[in-house]
């Protein structure tokens, strides 16, 4: 089981992370997300990129930013944890050809702050969107639920989707490849 610390160390570094922000020139942007809709999709754009929300999910108002959209199955009524997926942008040190070595520091990073804590090994792998983007992918299995992190990366920037996968379900697993796959930087 996961220890309430680990668990606030890791949500710590994701805030952290997500914190220095991914607007242009280093600024967090005052630009308003938005979600458009058409008869086979919805988009949401944010200043840094776009990507589509898969059929039959919805955003969290109630627990969303502007910063940091979360996305729940389209039945969530607002009853216990749901499986959700969250966005968030951020800076780092890393150019866009460095992926690896930014791979290495995230691995580093998890690693140090779960030491065992987790249900087993964090696995690391690589995949890339549809628009050719790298995407660093981090499954960290717990005892109730799995995270995985997509971290798409960008010159000396990063989007990290963030699943978190209560019940196991396909369905959570395939929504969050669909956001990552379809995400495409701003120009």
């Amino acid at each position: 089981m996961l220890k309430k610390g680990v668990v606030i160390v890791i949500t710590a570094l994701i805030i952290a992370l997500g914190a220095v922000g991914c607007g242009r020139g280093g600024r967090q942007s005052r630009q308003r997300p938005t979600e458009t809709k058409s008869s086979a999709s919805r988009v949401y754009t944010a200043d840094y990129g776009r990507f589509s929300i898969p059929k039959g999910w919805k955003k969290d108002a109630g627990h969303s930013t502007p910063g940091k959209p979360f996305f729940v199955p389209g039945d969530y009524k607002g009853n216990g944890i749901p499986n959700n997926i969250s966005v968030t942008c951020g800076r780092n040190h890393y150019a866009k050809r460095q992926a690896a070595e930014f791979g290495k520091a995230i691995m580093a990073q998890l690693a140090a702050q779960t030491q065992g804590q987790i249900n087993g090994p964090i696995t690391a792998s690589g995949s890339t969107t549809k628009s050719g983007e790298t995407v660093l992918i981090y499954r960290i299995p717990q005892s109730d639920r799995i995270g995985t992190q997509y971290y798409i990366v960008g010159e000396q920037r990063y989007v990290l989707i963030y699943e978190t996968n209560v019940d196991g379900s396909d369905e959570c697993d395939a929504a969050a490849r669909h956001m990552v796959k379809s995400f495409k930087w701003a120009p």
